[in-house]
């Protein structure tokens, strides 16, 4: 093997194949199921169990929907405004402020212009602290 080649091969172990990222989004998608579905015309979330979350997962979990809802095609922003996750949620703004605070301080969401998003690299290790319980 030439030195070319060995360097390709050493490399190749930090480069994401589409293989790679397709088995992880099944994996996220299989551990969502636990917790919530998607209306596939709406993009609505619907949550297996309304009462177990905090505001917290709530907010966590309709952030993911929405990415997956992107993923998929059926919308092409999966930003939303604190009012769009107060209807979406059926909670009162005013309850949402400290919760969507402490999601971005922690690095689970984002803020870009007002509008909150699912930091996709932690989407992982969200859910699996949610199979720890």
């Amino acid at each position: 093997m030439n030195s070319k080649d060995k360097k390709k091969e050493i490399l190749d172990k930090i480069f994401l194949k589409e293989e790679d990222t397709l088995k992880e989004l099944e994996m996220l998608v299989e551990c969502s199921q636990e917790h919530f579905k998607i209306e596939s015309d709406s993009g609505n979330i619907i949550f297996n169990s309304d009462n177990e979350y905090t505001i917290k997962e709530k907010i966590t979990f309709l952030l993911i929907s929405r990415y997956f809802c992107k993923e998929y095609g059926i919308i092409e922003d999966n930003k939303l405004d604190i009012g769009d996750v107060s209807k979406s949620l059926g909670i009162p703004n005013t309850t949402l402020s400290k919760p969507l605070g402490i999601l971005v301080k922690d690095g689970i969401i984002k803020k870009d212009n007002n509008k909150y998003s699912i930091v996709h690299h932690r989407i992982k290790s969200f859910l699996n602290t949610k199979q720890e319980r």
